[in-house]
Formats: C-alpha cells, structure tokens, sequence
C-alpha cells in the first residue's frame, strides 16, 4: 500500500470513531446518572481512541512533505479543530491547566456534560475530516 492509502484507510477512523462512540456513551451515563467527575477509564478510552488519529497526522505530514495536498484545503481546516478539540480535552482534564483556570468550584461544575459535548464534536470532526479528504467535498 501507498501512503496515501494508509492515510485514508478506514480502519483507522474506525478505531478512532469507536473511541469516541464509547467515550460518548461514558460520559452520557455519567451526565444522566449526574456524576461530576469522570472515571480515569474515560480518560484511558479517549487517549487510546487518538492514537490512530496520531498514525493520521504523521502520514498526513509525511504526505504534505513529498508534495501531496489534499482535494480540498477544508480537510486541514477540519484537523486543526480537531487539534484544538483535543487541546481542550487535554486542559479539562484532572488537573489540566484550563481547568485550573475556570473551575472554580470542582463540587459546581459537571465534567459529564461538557466531556460529552467536547467528544461528540470531536468525533463530528474527525468523521468530517475524513469524507472531505476521501471525496474532495
């Protein structure tokens, strides 16, 4: 296989959106059985569902590097929001610096929900991503 084929190889977003599905489904439950914080499995789940999501970025690079470009350039406007999606996830996370900053009160603020917006927009965007790499639209 060519790397352009590794690219856009659905196994890869397969993996990802599965991740994401699960971690969509965890912090859901966690929302509606009002828990305010999220199990350290949810962070597990998320950072493992990235990493063929890192495999993307490092052949996309490698593709950028020898000249190829993509059908469309809203498919780089796509993997920059998602880099600052999970940017986000990375500074909500116990401890993160964005959470240090806004959350004054840990008791008031319901990881649960924003998790579950922040992830079901991430796996939107990563879904987005790669129809307008595959079919240029």
């Amino acid at each position: 296989m060519i790397l352009s084929h590794w690219h856009a190889h659905v196994i890869l977003l397969v993996l990802t959106l599965a991740g994401d599905v699960l971690c969509i489904a965890l912090a859901a439950f966690g929302d509606l059985t009002r828990r305010y914080t999220m199990p350290h499995l949810f962070w597990w789940v998320l950072w493992l569902a990235q990493v063929p999501l890192g495999a993307q970025v490092i052949l996309g690079i490698s593709l950028a590097a020898g000249g190829g470009r993509p059908r469309t350039p809203y498919h780089l406007m796509y993997g920059a929001l998602i880099l600052l999606t999970l940017l986000a996830l990375y500074g909500l996370r116990p401890g993160g610096w964005i959470r240090r900053t806004l959350v004054r009160d840990d008791g008031a603020y319901r990881e649960s929900r924003w998790l579950f917006v922040l992830v079901l927009f991430l796996a939107g965007l990563v879904g987005r991503a790669y129809i307008t790499g595959v079919t240029g639209r």
